[in-house]
Formats: structure tokens, C-alpha cells, sequence
């Protein structure tokens, strides 16, 4: 039962982008993404997948950094 609420996300994303999803969509994080995602609360044991089709969101800008927001998935079992 759990597992069915672990894909309401994806199917939230999935219908609203209205994007055809293939393997190719998908790419590993590299190292300082993955870093970035373990600071942020991620889990470090989990795979972890960069959406290609999906642009990076700015959700802050100052003087000397800009911060992305990047739409991530987990490989998790069917």
C-alpha cells in the first residue's frame, strides 16, 4: 500500500509535463549533484536520476550564487 503512494509524485509529474518518458530521459547525478542531494536530506544509499527532459528552476539568485532546483527520481522496484 505504501508503494502505490510513493508514485503519486511521478504520476503528478508525469501528467502535468505531458512529456513521453524513455530510458534516455534520464541521467545519474553527478558527484557535486549528488552531493548536493545528500545536504539536502536525500538519502546517500538511494540511486538517484537527473530528469534531462525537465529544465533546472532558479529558486534563488543573490550577488555570488545561484541555486537550481532539479527534478529527481529514485530507482525504486516495480
Amino acid at each position: 500500500m505504501l508503494d502505490a503512494f510513493r508514485l503519486i509524485p511521478a504520476l503528478q509529474l508525469i501528467f502535468r509535463t505531458e512529456i513521453e518518458f524513455t530510458e534516455q530521459s534520464f541521467e545519474s547525478l553527478t558527484p557535486s549533484l549528488e552531493e548536493a542531494y545528500v545536504r539536502g536530506g536525500g538519502d546517500p544509499r538511494e540511486k538517484v536520476f537527473r530528469i534531462v527532459n525537465l529544465e533546472p528552476q532558479c529558486i534563488e539568485r543573490t550577488e555570488s550564487r545561484v541555486t537550481m532546483e532539479l527534478l529527481v527520481v529514485t530507482e525504486a522496484p516495480i
